[in-house]
């Protein structure tokens, strides 16, 4: 009888390990063994697709797929300033580009009616993060996964041929102006983060993977755009100024250390705000120049 107690101890001794350490163990090395999504991202829309519908589907599903960190307060990952910083970043982008989709790129003008598969994505985006854990539908991850649906479901509407899609210039200048706008704020608020925090933090280190977000899906978004717009930009001669903005946003992206340093000799966040710096200079480069070119519309 004693035997078997001792063993039922040890076994349930060993079950709280797991589950005390566990967590423990994912959470601290994960913290700087584990990656986030900045791998680059496939896209592959069929004939009659668009581009920027079918990479922003795939963004928000492999975020969902892997854990959506800023809604799952009882996951451990929750905690990981990397994962949470990264999708927080993508998140702004996605928001962005949701309501142009919305608002600009799916109408023919300001009187046709938005599309009700993309409207009903915009609500499910643009809902702040929440976990429910009672109404699991109410979860952010719930809704996003529910916005993958959407557009796919438009992307299908654009192959038959029942809705539209519209590639101007003046879709596309709306578009880096969002881009422009997000990534101009985030490489001050990491200069500002960078001079107030020391060598390291875990502050500056949801900071840093936080802009490394916003700047992996605005080379996503502009990805796309190069493909959607490819008419536009040789009718406007802005080819290579926009292959120019594309990849100095992207420039960056696979930069994923395990350790965020702030010191005089190495600053990761000083030399990501650099990058989103630079990048913001060449997206008002080609605001400009799309501004300047005359206004030849694609369909």
């Amino acid at each position: 009888m004693f035997d078997f107690l001792l063993s039922a101890n040890r076994a349930l001794l060993i079950v709280i390990a797991v589950l005390v350490l566990g967590p423990l163990l994912y959470v601290g090395g994960g913290q700087f063994m584990g990656t986030v999504n900045n791998r680059p991202l496939a896209v592959q829309p069929q004939p009659g697709e668009s581009a920027i519908v079918t990479a922003t589907a795939r963004m928000i599903e492999r975020e969902v797929d892997s854990g959506f960190c800023p809604s799952a307060y009882f996951w451990p990952g929750h905690i990981r300033f990397d994962v949470c910083g990264f999708q927080e970043g993508e998140q702004q982008i996605l928001q962005r580009v949701v309501l142009e989709l919305t608002d600009h790129l799916t109408r023919e003008g300001p009187t046709s009616e938005r599309n009700a598969s993309l409207n009903a994505m915009l609500a499910d985006v643009n809902r702040p993060n929440t976990y429910s854990l009672i109404f699991h539908s109410n979860n952010t991850a719930s809704l996003l996964g529910s916005a993958v649906k959407h557009l796919d479901d438009y992307s299908a509407q654009l192959k038959n041929k029942q809705a539209g899609f519209y590639p101007r210039i003046d879709n596309l200048a709306l578009l880096i102006s969002d881009l422009t706008n997000v990534l101009g704020s985030e490489a001050q608020h990491l200069q500002e983060v960078a001079a107030q925090t020391g060598i390291y933090s875990m502050k500056g280190r949801a900071a840093y993977f936080h802009t490394l977000g916003t700047m992996a899906a605005s080379c996503w978004v502009l990805q796309a755009a190069q493909l959607d717009f490819d008419e536009v930009l040789k009718l406007q001669s802005a080819e290579a100024i926009f292959a120019q903005a594309m990849q100095n946003t992207c420039s960056k992206i696979d930069k994923d250390p395990a350790i965020v340093f702030n010191g005089e000799d190495l600053s990761h966040l000083l030399s990501l705000a650099g990058a989103a710096s630079a990048a913001v200079n060449n997206l008002a480069s080609l605001q400009n120049a799309l501004a300047a070119a005359p206004h030849n519309l694609s369909r």
